[in-house]
C-alpha cells in the first residue's frame, strides 16, 4: 500500500512539474487563429444611457459591442469622422468637408442622411447625449439642433457675445458631460495661443476663461500647442497640454500645473496596451486599447475583455516587403509581424489570421531549420511554438560569424513615399583578394552614388568591417574620438557670436536660419527654414567655449534613434554574401540621418540585431572612400548634432 501511495505522489508530483514547465513555457498568447482583425489607431467612443457601446473607426465605420461574443459588430461601413449620439437610440456620424450627416434613430440598424442646412463642411460635432447636438463648420458657424436634425438653428450668440471672436479661428467645441457645460476652443489670427471660451446654458452665453499660458508665469508659451483638451470632476477643470496638465478650481480659475504623477489615474498592466479611445457614464469609464481589451474602471477596480472585430485582416503589399524582414515562409506557413500581432496564412490562400496576440511589439520574424523566430520593438528575441500557439525567449547565437569570409558586397540607397520611389544598387564581387564593380542597377530617375564609388575595395577593410559588426552584435560598442581644436572652436564661436551681435542691432529676439554658407547653422537647425531665438545662440556660443565630448555620451548621442515624420523614408543597406551563401545585412531607415546613418540594424541570416557602433559605419564609409554616405560623415555634421543635443537638452 505504501509503495502504491509514494507511486501515486510520484505522478502528482510530475503532471505538477510538466503543467508548471507549459506554463513557464507558454506566454498568454490573447485570441488564437482569430480571421478578425482589432482596433490599434485611434477611435471614437461612446455609450448609450442603456450601456449600449458604440465606437467610429475612421477607416472601416461603426461598430457595436457585443460582450456575449466578445466582438464589434460592424453597423455602417465607410469612411467617417465623428460619432454622437442622444438618448438611447439616436446615432450621428459626419462626414469631412460635407454637410452630409447620417442619422440612425433604431440603435444603428438603418441609417438615412440629413443635412444640417446652410452648413455646407461640417468641422466639428458634440452633443449633450440627450436632445442638444452642436456642429462647428470650416466657416467658423456653430449649429445646434434639439430635434434630432429635423431643424437646425444658427447660433449667432457666441460672436455677438465675445468682444473680437470674429478675428479669431474656432478649432474645437466639446461639452463636457460632468459639468454640462459647452466649451469653445479658438486662437486668434495672428497667435497660436488658444482661447477658451466656455458656456453653462448650452451656448446662450459664454465667458471667456484664461488659459493656463495666460495665468502661469513659467508656462513653456513658446511650445504651446493649439490642440487642447477639457475635462472635469466634481470640483476643478483640467486641460491637457504639451503633455502637461493643468487644473482650476470651477469657483474660482487660477489654473496651475498638477504634478504628473498625481494625473495618473490608471496603471494599466503592459498586456493590456495604449488607450486609443475612451467614454464615459456616471463614475463608469470605459477603456479600449491598441491590443484589442475592452476596459472597464469602476471603483478603483479594471474589468478588462479581449474583443474582436468584424474587420478581415488586410496586410498590404508594401508591407509584405521583405526588405523589412517582417515576413517568413516556413513549412508552408506564411508569418508576419506587425502590430502587436504575429499573423499567418496558407501558402495557398490570401486570407490572414491571427496566430497570436503578444505584449511584446513584434517587429521582425526569420526562421532557421529549428523553427521560427520573432523580435520586439528592443530587440528581445523568442521563439514560436506552432504546437500550442505561444512563445518563449531566444538566445541569439552567432559565434560562427567571426571565421566566415565575405563573397558579395552591394550598396544600396533609395527612397519610397508620396513623391518617389527610386533605387540605385552597386556590386562588388571578391576577386583575387580584393572586391571590383560586378553589377550596379537603377530603380527610378536618380543615380544615387554610382559615379563616385571607387572601382575596387581592399579585402583588408572588408575584414575589418566584419570585425565591428560582430564585435557590436555582442555589444561591445566603438566609438570615435571627437575633439574640437582652438581653430574649430574660433570658428563656430564666431558664426554664433556674429549672429547676435546683428539681431542685437536690429532689435531681434528671433532668428531665421537660412544660411547656406554657415554649414554649422544648416546642421543645427535644419536644411529649411527653422527659427531660434538670441538665448539659444548666446547657450551655444558659450557651449562652444567649454565643450568637452565625453566618449560615452559621444556615443550615446550620436547613435539615439531618428523619429521620422515624413511619408518620404530614405533606406541605406549593405547587403553581404558570405563564402557558404549566409547573408548580413545592414539597414539604416531615416528621413533625416544619423552620423555616419548609425545605428543601424544588422539582420544575421534574418535574425535582427541592434548596431550602435560607430566605428561599423566609419567602415563602411573607409570602404566606399566616403562616396556611399557624404551627407552624414564629417566631424563638422556630427559636432552640429552633438550641440543639437545640448541646446534641446539645455533645461534639463
Amino acid at each position: 500500500m505504501e509503495s502504491y501511495i509514494k507511486y501515486l505522489k510520484l505522478t502528482f508530483l510530475t503532471i505538477f512539474l510538466f503543467i508548471f514547465n507549459y506554463a513557464s513555457f507558454a506566454t498568454p498568447a490573447g485570441t488564437i487563429r482569430d480571421s478578425f482583425d482589432i482596433f490599434r489607431w485611434y477611435i471614437e467612443m461612446t455609450i448609450t444611457p442603456d450601456n449600449n457601446l458604440y465606437l467610429l473607426d475612421n477607416e472601416y465605420g461603426v461598430f457595436k459591442a457585443d460582450m456575449d461574443l466578445k466582438i464589434w459588430k460592424h453597423i455602417l461601413n465607410g469612411d467617417y469622422k465623428e460619432l454622437i449620439i442622444t438618448g438611447e437610440n439616436n446615432l450621428f456620424v459626419s462626414t469631412d468637408f460635407s454637410d452630409n450627416i447620417l442619422h440612425s434613430q433604431d440603435k444603428g440598424q438603418t441609417w438615412e442622411k440629413i443635412s444640417a442646412g446652410e452648413s455646407a463642411s461640417i468641422y466639428k460635432m458634440c452633443s449633450d447625449n440627450e436632445k442638444h447636438v452642436w456642429i462647428l463648420d470650416y466657416r467658423n458657424n456653430i449649429y445646434f439642433t434639439e430635434d434630432n436634425g429635423k431643424s437646425w438653428t444658427k447660433d449667432s450668440v457666441f460672436k455677438h457675445t465675445i468682444e473680437g471672436i470674429n478675428d479669431c479661428n474656432i478649432i474645437n467645441i466639446k461639452y463636457d458631460k460632468e459639468d454640462e457645460s459647452l466649451w469653445i476652443i479658438a486662437e486668434g489670427n495672428q497667435s497660436t495661443q488658444p482661447m477658451l471660451f466656455r458656456s453653462i446654458d448650452k451656448g446662450h452665453s459664454f465667458t471667456q476663461i484664461p488659459t493656463p499660458a495666460d495665468q502661469i508665469n513659467d508656462y513653456d508659451k513658446k511650445n504651446t500647442t493649439r490642440w487642447i483638451n477639457i475635462s472635469s470632476d466634481g470640483d476643478y477643470y483640467y486641460v491637457h497640454q504639451n503633455n502637461i496638465v493643468s487644473k482650476t478650481r470651477k469657483d474660482h480659475i487660477e489654473w496651475e500645473i498638477v504634478d504628473e504623477e498625481k494625473t495618473k489615474q490608471l496603471q494599466f498592466p503592459d498586456c493590456y496596451g495604449r488607450i486609443i479611445g475612451r467614454c464615459s457614464k456616471n463614475d463608469t469609464i470605459w477603456f479600449y486599447t491598441d491590443n484589442g481589451y475592452l476596459c472597464n474602471y469602476h471603483d478603483g477596480e479594471i474589468t478588462a475583455t479581449k474583443m474582436s472585430t468584424e474587420k478581415p485582416i488586410n496586410i498590404y503589399q508594401e508591407e509584405k516587403d521583405t526588405l523589412y524582414n517582417s515576413m517568413t515562409y516556413y513549412n508552408g506557413i506564411y508569418y508576419y509581424a506587425g502590430y502587436k500581432s504575429i499573423y499567418c496564412k496558407d501558402g495557398n490562400s490570401e486570407n490572414w489570421y491571427r496566430y497570436l496576440d503578444s505584449d511584446k511589439d513584434p517587429q521582425y520574424v526569420w526562421k532557421d531549420h529549428n523553427g521560427v523566430y520573432m523580435s520586439d520593438k528592443n530587440f528581445n528575441k523568442y521563439q514560436i511554438n506552432q504546437e500550442i500557439d505561444s512563445i518563449k525567449p531566444y538566445i541569439s547565437d552567432f559565434n560562427n560569424l567571426k571565421d566566415k569570409q565575405i563573397k558579395k558586397i552591394t550598396f544600396i540607397k533609395g527612397s519610397t513615399g508620396c513623391f518617389h520611389n527610386v533605387k540605385t544598387e552597386l556590386s562588388y564581387k571578391n576577386k583575387r583578394g580584393h572586391f571590383s564593380k560586378a553589377k550596379k542597377t537603377v530603380t527610378g530617375k536618380k543615380d544615387y552614388f554610382l559615379k563616385d564609388m571607387p572601382r575596387r575595395i581592399d579585402k583588408s577593410s572588408t575584414d575589418k568591417f566584419l570585425q565591428f559588426v560582430y564585435r557590436s552584435m555582442c555589444n561591445l560598442n566603438d566609438t570615435i574620438n571627437l575633439e574640437l581644436i582652438e581653430n574649430e572652436r574660433q570658428y563656430y564661436k564666431k558664426i554664433f557670436d556674429e549672429e547676435i551681435e546683428i539681431s542685437s542691432m536690429l532689435n531681434m529676439d528671433t532668428i531665421i536660419i537660412d544660411l547656406e554658407y554657415r554649414p554649422i547653422c544648416n546642421i543645427i537647425f535644419g536644411d529649411f527654414h527653422n527659427i531660434t531665438t538670441i538665448k539659444d545662440m548666446k547657450f551655444l556660443s558659450s557651449c562652444v567655449d567649454t565643450l568637452k565630448i565625453d566618449k560615452n555620451a559621444q556615443q550615446t548621442i550620436l547613435t539615439k534613434d531618428n523619429d521620422s515624420f515624413c511619408t518620404t523614408t530614405n533606406h541605406t543597406l549593405v547587403q553581404i554574401t558570405m563564402n557558404d551563401n549566409s547573408s548580413l545585412n545592414l539597414q539604416d531607415y531615416s528621413y533625416i540621418p544619423n552620423y555616419l546613418h548609425c545605428p543601424w540594424i544588422a539582420f544575421y541570416n534574418g535574425e535582427p540585431f541592434l548596431l550602435r557602433s560607430l566605428a561599423v559605419g566609419k567602415c563602411i564609409d573607409d570602404m566606399t572612400k566616403g562616396k556611399f554616405m557624404p551627407e552624414c560623415n564629417t566631424k563638422e555634421y556630427a559636432i552640429g548634432k552633438i550641440l543639437r543635443h545640448y541646446l534641446d537638452n539645455q533645461e534639463q
